[in-house]
């Protein structure tokens, strides 16, 4: 299986982090990385993933901006809003146009990566 994800976190240390998880799987797996909208808008300008990991909060614009982009311009992406927010501020991004999944990224790694392997 040869599938693209991209990472886009301002957290470099968690993007190197997700990328070795997700290499423990054992699959073939295509991960990009972007550490602001603006590097997450020339990669997408490019290539379109198969699921994009997007942090609620990211440098250079918002979460949300990105957002209407990869629904605009690449429908077919499925979304994961990564945040660090819990309970009912957690559900708030469950509920945004084109947000297929969210999770919390410091506490459901597993949900994360069993959510990817599924949509690849």
């Amino acid at each position: 299986m040869n599938a693209g994800i991209l990472i886009v976190d301002a957290s470099l240390p968690f993007i190197e982090s997700m990328q070795n998880y997700l290499a423990s799987t054992g699959e073939q797996i295509t991960i990009q990385q972007a550490q602001s909208a603006t590097d997450a808008l020339t990669f997408l300008s490019e290539s379109s993933p198969t699921v994009c990991l997007l942090n609620d909060n990211v440098s250079n614009n918002t979460s949300i901006d990105l957002l209407s982009i990869l629904k605009k311009e690449h429908p077919s992406t499925v979304i994961i809003m990564l945040t660090d927010h819990q309970g009912e501020d957690l559900l708030q991004y469950s509920f945004k146009p084109g947000v297929h999944f969210s999770f919390n990224k410091t506490i459901d790694l597993n949900s994360i990566k069993e959510t990817i392997m599924r949509m690849l």
